[in-house]
């Protein structure tokens, strides 16, 4: 049963976003530069998305002879994105399998899923997997970018990756502020009716002295019965969800940067052990992901000879769960709980 729901589901709400922008971004992919006439009637370039996963250096995306796929932050934006799913549907050979619940949504790319897909947020590695409960956890309003590796990529990035590589990157102070602004703040507010979702984010972000960049954000959701498309209703699959991102960089002496950053999705959700199924049992589940991020890079373009790039970071993910009277929610169960921890180092 784990497989008959997929992204089908939210067509509902998000038709027309989703099909104005896939037809947005394969007219601008198809082009090396294309001219926009601003409000002065001067043209300004719109340069390719550029990719980092593919080989780890800036390319253009449309310039890489393998399989990538770059999802900007205005595209993620403009489909109102409510999980990972959400951006990424309508990437070629890329699939989520599992069904709409949050927690069962498993990512496959060509077939292949569990540790021959290969997750990322900002290098840092999500190794989670236990059975029907997902592979990661992380809300679309923290990110600026997603990048989709499809072929094998042990080379660049370890063990695993016979299918390819999804990589989330998180926002920072510079998307949001114009070069002559140090400091701002963002509120945005939500509802979609396909899970009677509610969606609440708030967002600082400052450059105080040159070079030095802050960003924090904090976002909670609250969801309920998920509309099918067929019209029927999917229930025990509330969510209580609340996020964040707190991130600071700075660039010192010449071609020097240090990079720090904490990110963390809790999720308060109420439905079946199973929850790729539809069974009646209820289980009140605790989802924690936090990560935790330290970088540093030296990039010279004059220096052929070193190109330094180097992240450590340490992920704790935790799925405690008990099981609930489905009549009255009273506690009828033994705590269960699973808990996968990951050190990480990578250099180049």
């Amino acid at each position: 049963m784990a497989g008959f729901m997929g992204p089908i589901q939210r067509v509902k709400a998000f038709t027309l976003t989703t099909l104005g922008t896939c037809l947005l971004t394969a007219a601008v992919q198809a082009q090396d530069v294309v001219q926009a006439q601003g409000s002065d009637g001067t043209h300004d370039k719109i340069l390719d998305p550029i990719s980092v996963t593919a080989t780890r250096n800036p390319i253009k995306a449309f310039e890489y002879p393998g399989m990538v796929t770059v999802v900007g932050r205005e595209e993620i934006e403009s489909r109102q994105a409510s999980t990972p799913d959400d951006i990424l549907n309508f990437v070629p050979n890329v699939e989520f399998t599992g069904g709409p619940r949050r927690t069962g949504e498993v990512p496959s790319i060509r077939g292949f899923d569990g540790p021959d897909v290969i997750v990322l947020i900002d290098g840092a590695r999500q190794n989670f997997g236990s059975a029907h409960d997902g592979r990661f956890f992380v809300d679309p309003s923290l990110l600026k970018q997603v990048e989709v590796l499809r072929g094998p990529a042990s080379s660049l990035y370890g063990s695993g990756g016979t299918g390819g590589v999804i990589e989330f990157q998180t926002i920072d102070a510079s998307d949001f502020l114009a070069p002559d602004e140090t400091f701002g703040a963002r509120v945005s507010a939500g509802y979609q009716t396909v899970n009677r979702e509610r969606l609440g984010t708030v967002t600082g972000f400052a450059t105080p002295v040159e070079g030095l960049d802050f960003v924090g954000s904090i976002t909670r959701r609250e969801s309920g019965s998920i509309e099918l498309g067929d019209g029927s209703e999917l229930n025990n699959t509330d969510d209580d969800i609340v996020s964040g991102l707190f991130k600071g960089s700075y660039e010192f002496a010449d071609h020097h940067s240090i990079e720090g950053s904490f990110s963390t999705f809790r999720n308060d959700a109420q439905e079946p052990n199973n929850g790729q199924a539809t069974t009646s049992d209820v289980f009140d589940k605790e989802v924690q992901s936090d990560n935790y991020r330290v970088a540093y890079k030296y990039d010279n373009p004059n220096n052929d000879l070193i190109n330094l790039d180097v992240i450590a970071y340490y992920t704790d993910q935790r799925v405690d769960e008990v099981e609930l009277d489905p009549a009255t929610f009273a506690v009828t169960g033994e705590l269960l709980k699973r808990n996968v921890d990951t050190y990480g180092f990578r250099t180049r």
